[in-house]
């Protein structure tokens, strides 16, 4: 709570000396309150007794002879605590958008000379005081906050620093050790032991353990830092699982397991970035691993759930299982909102956060099951590529994981339909990698685009500006010609919690072809 002083400093500007008396003599009367006052009969003096002075509240006339209001507030405002000085207009005559445009640039109340009694003078003053004292005490907390979060962000960035500086210095010995440990493992004498033979295996899957959490630390760095892009395209999730069939084998193989992959056929298309999936496969792939035995059977499988319109993918082996408590603590984290602390659990080490960003980057959910008899499994969910269902689940997951959004705008973007195709894909790849991670991008045709982006205000310059600078800026670094412009169109914008249904109309509205075509030909 802000104490008021019992006595104030007060600046009166007005050319008129007899009204210059007559607040005086108003603000006088008050019997709980003692006044200093200086006074000017121009604006230029005002200025420099409020430099001199720094007083509690300016009593300003509105026509001043030499400056007029709003010279005299902008004379103010250079000043570091002009945005918390008590100024209150004193104006002849009412004029109301006069009286807007004097509080929208630094007054805080504006009052009719003629029109003015003691007590009214004495409770604007000291109402302008207090606001402005209240104003003064909001400006010098948001300064503070403003301080330290620029202090946790130079610490954010040089922590990530350290991890990436640390864990590259780990990666050049590691591989070393790696070929020098496997070296001497297949190049063990005939006459080595059972035990020795095992004690290299050992020395050979420690590094391997090693080289994973480095690995785990630098995902888990970019991830947290936003690093990490996302191209989300329409996949074939057959493809993404085949095209890790190698490294699936070599790593079931390692371990003394078996590998077995099933896809269901004729799965639908999914939209996603493949490289998301992929790692996230392996990565599960590897944790599953960790716990098998000699002989045990690893399952990766892909299957279409048609009541939610995703597909599901897993990695199950038969080999173990883990406790309810683990299963239960797994869960937990899996659900939780935001990243957060990384934290470990036992056996897995951070390889399951990392699966869990890249699946909800790709507006998936993770998930682990466990059974005595039926084993363990994990698995995640991925959309299919249908636009309206996609939409929806989409918004569903703004509304998760983006507390801070209350809007959501939509915007079409399109080139030239004479563009080459090269530079049509060079276009699509500049708008994902451009976007935010929160945002969508679907390709609707070769040459258009709709954008999906939310935010916490309705005005989206700060998002069109954005995108003019990144253009600008990678046409600079192109050897191979500038990309052609993007028209961008803003659609509307909703607020999320209740225009969606509107939205997705105009959403489905957009992306019917004869709609998307004229966009195209504009």
């Amino acid at each position: 709570m802000i104490n008021s002083p019992t006595r104030l400093q007060i600046l009166i500007v007005h050319d008129d000396t007899r009204k210059r008396t007559q607040y005086r003599d108003h603000l006088s009367r008050c019997p709980d309150r003692e006044y200093t006052f200086f006074e000017a009969d121009c604006g230029t003096k005002g200025l420099q007794l409020y430099r001199l002075h720094s007083p509690d509240c300016i009593l300003l006339q509105g026509a001043l002879p030499d400056l007029s209001t709003m010279d005299f507030l902008a004379e103010l405002a250079y000043d570091i605590d002009a945005p918390t000085q008590a100024v209150v207009v004193l104006a002849q005559q009412a004029d109301e958008a006069a009286a807007i445009v004097a509080i929208d640039h630094g007054a805080q109340d504006y009052l009719i000379e003629g029109q003015l009694q003691a007590d009214a003078v004495y409770r604007t003053v000291n109402n302008a005081v207090h606001k402005a004292r209240l104003r003064r005490e909001i400006h010098d907390l948001t300064n503070q906050i403003e301080a330290k979060n620029r202090r946790l962000h130079n610490l954010h960035i040089t922590a990530r620093r350290l991890v990436e500086d640390v864990s590259q210095e780990f990666r050049a010995p590691l591989t070393a050790i790696k070929q020098f440990t496997s070296m001497a493992h297949h190049g063990l004498p005939d006459t080595a032991t059972e035990e020795n033979i095992q004690a290299a295996g050992h020395v050979n899957e420690r590094v391997d353990d090693l080289r994973n959490m480095v690995e785990d630390m630098l995902n888990i760095s970019r991830l947290e830092s936003g690093a990490i892009g996302v191209l989300r395209k329409d996949c074939n999730i057959a493809d993404i699982i085949e095209h890790h069939r190698t490294n699936l084998q070599r790593s079931a193989s390692a371990n003394g397991a078996i590998l077995r992959i099933s896809v269901e056929p004729d799965l639908p298309t999914v939209f996603c970035d493949p490289n998301h999936v992929g790692q996230a496969v392996v990565i599960l792939s590897a944790a599953i691993l960790k716990s098998c035995g000699h002989g045990d059977v690893v399952n990766v499988w892909a299957k279409y759930d048609d009541l939610e319109a995703q597909v599901v993918v897993g990695v199950t082996t038969t080999g173990s299982t883990l406790s309810t408590d683990i299963v239960r603590s797994m869960r937990r984290q899996f659900n939780q909102v935001c990243m957060g602390r990384a934290e470990t659990i036992e056996g897995f080490g951070l390889g399951l956060n990392v699966v869990k960003e890249l699946v909800h980057l790709n507006f998936g959910q993770l998930d682990v099951d466990s059974d005595v008899g039926a084993g363990t499994t994990f698995s995640f969910t991925i959309p299919t590529a249908d636009p309206p269902m996609l939409m929806q689940r989409y918004l569903s997951h703004i509304r998760r994981f983006r507390e801070d959004s209350i809007y959501v705008s939509l915007l079409s973007g399109h080139v030239d339909r004479s563009i080459n195709p090269v530079l049509l894909d060079d276009v699509g790849w500049f708008l994902q990698n451009r976007m935010r991670r929160s945002d969508l991008v679907f390709r609707t045709l070769p040459h258009s685009w709709l954008i999906v982006a939310p935010t916490n205000q309705r005005d989206l310059s700060p998002l069109m500006s954005r995108l003019a600078r990144a253009w600008e800026h990678a046409n600079n670094k192109r050897p191979s010609g500038a990309l052609p412009p993007i028209a961008l169109e803003i659609m509307g914008t909703w607020e999320l919690a209740t225009g969606t249904a509107e939205l997705l109309e105009r959403f489905d509205e957009e992306l019917r072809p004869t709609n998307a075509t004229a966009h195209a030909s504009a």
